[in-house]
């Protein structure tokens, strides 16, 4: 995408908007919670996140309340990089990634996590969704079974 600025393809350079600050504003407005939901999952994954272990302490902070912040945090940049680039096309393009490549990326994410943590990740996603949490408690987990 960031090759797009320098060497945009003629046929396919449609504009988000006709003032690029229209589009700017939107991706800040985009990347700005996306950052912070990213960093935050970085923060809490701890060294998981570049160096994956079995003996990793799992679902604290964030991910009490939902098992792939870093994914929700990451694909959504994809957009504001399009946005701020002013790229309709690249917008489009972006929107169709995220939207295809979220669902394949947590797929083999939570296969390799089901082999490391076995039970364990199963009970814990069985509690907690994969990018959007629950605003409210499963009569299970009040103890209302």
């Amino acid at each position: 995408m960031i090759l797009w600025i320098w060497f945009p393809v003629p046929n396919l350079a449609w504009v988000f908007h006709s003032d690029p600050l229209v589009g700017r504003i939107v991706a800040f407005t985009i990347a700005v919670p996306s950052s912070a939901i990213l960093m935050k999952g970085i923060k809490d994954a701890g060294q998981e996140t570049m160096r994956p272990s079995k003996s990793t302490q799992m679902f604290g902070g964030i991910y009490q309340h939902i098992r792939h912040p870093q994914t929700l945090g990451e694909m959504p940049l994809f957009i504001a990089i399009a946005l701020f680039i002013n790229s309709l096309f690249l917008t489009v393009w972006a929107t169709l990634f995220v939207s295809l490549g979220t669902p394949i990326l947590i797929h083999y994410e939570e296969k390799d996590l089901l082999k490391r943590f076995g039970d364990a990740y199963l009970e814990y996603r069985r509690r907690r969704r994969g990018l959007i949490p629950r605003f409210w408690k499963r009569r299970t987990e009040q103890g209302l079974a």
